[in-house]
């Protein structure tokens, strides 16, 4: 269970993105909750072995989908992947 602690800076930071969103700034949210994620944010973007796939607007897409993305389920990680060089 979270800290008291760990719970306002949580929930400050959360009103700290939200009104920055209504002002029409762009804000990065680093996040493993999805709830969360979906909750704040407008557009989503995955990055996986070092690959942004690109935003897409929080409306298209589900949990399923950005779980895959997460996984390395999009195009541009799976074009990066094969053209690592092996270790």
């Amino acid at each position: 269970m979270a800290s008291t602690q760990t719970r306002l800076v949580k929930a400050r930071t959360r009103r700290t993105a939200l009104r920055r969103s209504w002002l029409g700034w762009s804000t990065t949210n680093n996040a493993q909750d999805l709830d969360e994620i979906f909750s704040i944010c407008d557009r989503i973007a995955v990055i996986y072995q070092g690959t942004l796939s690109d935003a897409r607007p929080i409306r298209d897409v589900t949990v399923e989908e950005i779980g895959l993305l997460m996984g390395g389920a999009h195009p541009e990680a799976r074009k990066a992947a094969s053209h690592a060089h092996p270790a």
